[in-house]
């Protein structure tokens, strides 16, 4: 059975479950609700360093809330993922962090509360794993020392699981979600280039938040190219820099912010294949928990100005990233204006062509649709999706030829892709050639036997074969499935031509109890004969 959901998240496929019944499919809930969760994850975090003793906590609280960089995860609806695993996880810290100093029973539900909030983060999305390492890097830093096993042993059960939902998550990002293949077939050398490069680009980004892109490119690795060893061994020589010299509580307080951003993204530094890694190494989304150690390292460092300026230089920066995220948020008003901002930032996001074309097909705009798909098939002709949706163009527009010509590229690229199998079966069907369509629809429903579509599609080509009998299961069950009149019509239609008149009969009524004006129905109860 084909999984109802790509990822393991259900706290995230929970609340959706909640709100499509509060108010249905309308945006505006979701954004509200996505927006909420993100002022409560600032509040949260400016929580979490005034128990650090970090000063200035309330300022780093306002550039995390304020940062164009979080754009991305605050407008886009899916990303509720990154929404909630923040905030689970900063409640299990400072759960965590009271249960150290605690005792009695007190302790034991703290310590219960904290594993549990733990849970909450990583049935949100599994970045949360790297709580019990963050853990041990603040009790090195506020105790200026190594931690012991006294300190690992609470800490095992975090390990424990977020190592089992982190390979969950592996699992399905090969498995369910598609991220196998070429496109993921690095060396370690390469994998080696991108830790050491992406922590660059996001604090980049961090500092200088321009352009920012919903697609950047992707990167050309070369380990052969010293140059492209620049970033990691820079990393590398800071890290080295601010050990040299942690006796200084300023370079300790580097040294824990750059650890946790580093430790933070691990799951995203290309070290895991995950789908996203097709069009791009790097995305805002990926650093919204991460950006909290620079952030915080930046009020703190801001804060040690002579007053007022340190706090006046804070508002100024808010205010100056309230003007940029504002700016930023434009691109998500319609998805038409957010790949069409991607591409004025990122001309070779084949990705961003191929999902405008598919916005121009749902817009009837046949004609805009397949321009976008030939200049995406331009940009990435080993996509095998963007073939399948030209296909579908092809048959819309009334072209079933060019369909089968695109449809078969497609599936020479991917011979799994059963969406562009079963949309072959229809442009064949579409050609009069139901024998090759039912070949079609048949290999769709052995991989996929719940794809009722396939099997009403499959069904109704036996029918047009004189194979009425060996339709009847497929069309029942497509009656079933899918009680619309047409559903009771064609099994009348079959039951029919097995010699069932009265089977049919009760079939083109039932069809006329759910729409009562149905032609179709009326006509086939005339031409049953008359007993």
């Amino acid at each position: 059975m084909k999984p109802r959901t790509p990822q393991y998240y259900p706290l995230v496929f929970s609340s959706f479950w909640v709100e499509r019944r509060l108010w249905g499919l309308h945006p505006a809930g979701y954004r509200a609700v996505n927006a909420a969760l993100h002022a409560g994850n600032a509040l949260l975090l400016s929580e979490a360093l005034a128990v650090l003793a970090v000063p200035g906590g309330w300022a780093a609280a306002l550039l995390f809330a304020l940062h164009p960089v979080h754009a991305e995860t605050a407008a886009w609806i899916a990303e509720r993922k990154n929404l909630l695993s923040t905030l689970f996880y900063l409640l299990a810290f400072l759960s965590y962090w009271a249960f150290r100093n605690a005792a009695g029973q007190r302790r034991r539900r703290l310590y219960a509360a904290a594993l549990g909030l733990f849970l909450c983060a990583l049935w949100s999305k599994t970045v949360a794993c790297t709580l019990p390492v963050a853990i041990l890097l603040a009790l090195a830093w506020k105790e200026d020392r190594r931690p012991g096993w006294q300190d690992l042993r609470p800490l095992l059960p975090f390990f424990a699981f977020g190592g089992a939902l982190g390979l969950v998550t592996v699992w399905y990002e090969a498995h369910r979600v598609g991220a196998q293949g070429a496109a993921w077939a690095l060396g370690p050398f390469e994998r080696l280039l991108l830790a050491g490069r992406i922590p660059w680009f996001y604090l980049g980004k961090l500092a200088f938040p321009h352009p920012l892109s919903f697609v950047y490119p992707r990167w050309a690795l070369d380990p052969g190219g010293l140059t492209q060893w620049a970033p990691p061994a820079a990393l590398a020589v800071l890290f080295a820099g601010l050990l040299a010299l942690r006796r200084r509580a300023e370079a300790r307080a580097a040294l824990f912010a750059l650890a946790f951003f580093v430790a933070t993204l691990f799951p995203a530094l290309g070290f895991f294949n995950v789908y996203p890694f097709r069009y791009s190494f790097v995305a805002d989304h990926f650093q919204y928990l991460a950006s909290a150690g620079p952030l915080a390292l930046l009020a703190a460092g801001l804060m040690r100005l002579r007053r007022p300026w340190g706090g006046a230089l804070a508002a100024v920066l808010a205010a100056a990233l309230l003007a940029l995220t504002f700016m930023r948020s434009r691109a998500y008003r319609s998805l038409e204006e957010l790949w069409k901002d991607t591409l004025a930032k990122n001309p070779a996001a084949w990705i961003a062509r191929n999902n405008l074309g598919k916005l121009y097909l749902e817009q009837d705009r046949l004609g805009d649709g397949m321009d976008e798909f030939a200049k995406a098939a331009e940009l990435f002709p080993e996509g095998a999706e963007i073939f399948n949706n030209l296909g579908v163009a092809f048959i819309r527009a009334g072209q079933p030829q060019k369909a089968v010509e695109k449809l078969g590229r497609a599936l020479a690229l991917k011979p799994g892709y059963s969406d562009a199998r079963f949309n072959l079966g229809v442009a064949l069907d579409a050609l009069g050639l139901p024998n090759d369509a039912l070949a079609q629809y048949a290999a769709v429903l052995k991989t996929e036997p719940d794809r009722g579509e396939a099997r009403y599609n499959y069904a109704l080509d036996l029918l047009r074969l004189g194979r009425p009998g060996e339709a009847l299961p497929h069309l029942r069950e497509a009656a079933r499935t899918n009680p619309i009149p047409h559903s009771f019509n064609n099994l009348g239609a079959a039951l029919a031509m097995t010699g069932d008149y009265a089977g049919a009969q009760e079939c083109f009524r039932q069809a006329l109890r759910l729409d009562p004006k149905n032609a179709e129905a009326a006509a086939n109860i005339q031409r049953l004969p008359k007993h």
